[in-house]
């Protein structure tokens, strides 16, 4: 099995950025995405971040 290239801040960013997401859609990726306990500590972090 080939081994997997680290995610990083910034490869993500790239993506965003080349996919030219907004903010609705990035909310309706990351709940897809993520679990409840996930998201909780997404709005966390977000919020610490202010």
């Amino acid at each position: 099995m080939p081994t997997r290239t680290p995610v990083t801040a910034a490869k993500v960013i790239r993506a965003f950025r080349r996919l030219e997401a907004d903010p609705a859609t990035l909310a309706d990726t990351l709940v897809d995405y993520l679990d409840a306990d996930g998201l909780r500590t997404l709005i966390q972090a977000l919020t610490d971040r202010r």
